[in-house]
């Protein structure tokens, strides 16, 4: 599972991920930010190039639930972000469902948490 927790001063990190029948990488980045500016996070989740045709990587809560309203998943990038409230502590946790070749779909955890 690819874990990013937010600093809420600045930092990035790199999160590895494999999905069976291939590998890629969750990339999350945040830069430096300026003084009472909001944390920003962002993961990109690799999709598979050659899904069935109409098929399509969802995005929830792990439990099932919809996303917070603050982050959003683009299905044509693999992109997830958002800008978490001031306030936020704790964990979001995010499961991506994602098509593969063979008509299967792998399911790639990710946790979104600040201290």
């Amino acid at each position: 599972m690819a874990s990013v927790y937010v600093d809420n001063q600045s930092g990035s990190s790199n999160q590895a991920t494999t999905l069976d029948g291939g590998s890629g990488a969750v990339v999350v980045q945040q830069g430096v930010k300026p003084a009472g500016a909001p944390a920003k996070v962002s993961a990109t989740v690799p999709l598979v190039a050659d899904a069935p045709k109409g098929s399509k990587p969802v995005a929830t809560m792990a439990d099932g639930k919809p996303l917070p309203a603050w982050l959003k998943f683009d299905a044509a990038t693999g992109k997830l972000q958002g800008t978490p409230p001031a306030d936020f502590k704790g964990e979001v946790k995010v499961q991506v469902k994602v098509p593969q070749a063979d008509g299967t779909v792998k399911a790639v955890p990710v946790v979104f948490g600040a201290k």
